[in-house]
């Protein structure tokens, strides 16, 4: 897992992405301007990799809000006993996941059906409900 920052070539404004690959964060790029540039092609987007994943401050402010202080962005996790990693939040105010085998991130609520691991993979929180 990796923080890319993609934009379109000739752009000088960069969207931050979270992904395995460069290439899916290309595909996720894309798929976020589609609306705005319906004429985008994938090979029009410039990617470049900004290391390991880190927490905005936004992301902070939305762990907090929901109870999760110590969630962060990289952070494995199951939902509903799915495996994944944290990659972002969104404008709901839930966590972007992006399951094991899966290209997009899903929007979860921090509290429904999840469970926070460690780096070491022990268990730090567990929401059953």
């Amino acid at each position: 897992m990796q923080t890319f920052e993609c934009r379109l070539k000739g752009n000088d404004h960069g969207t931050r992405i979270v992904a395995r690959t460069s290439g899916k964060a290309k595909s996720q790029y894309l798929s976020f301007i589609r609306d705005p540039c319906p004429d985008a092609k994938y090979q029009d987007i410039r990617c470049r990799s900004l290391g390991a994943p880190q927490s905005s401050d936004d992301f902070k402010r939305v762990a907090r809000s929901r109870g999760v202080p110590f969630a962060k962005v990289g952070m494995r996790v199951t939902v509903n006993g799915r495996p994944g990693a944290i990659v972002g939040h969104n404008e709901s105010g839930n966590f972007d996941v992006l399951f094991d085998g899966v290209d997009f991130p899903m929007n979860c609520h921090p509290n429904w059906m999840m469970t926070y691991y460690a780096e070491d993979g022990s268990v730090l929180a567990e929401f059953t409900e």
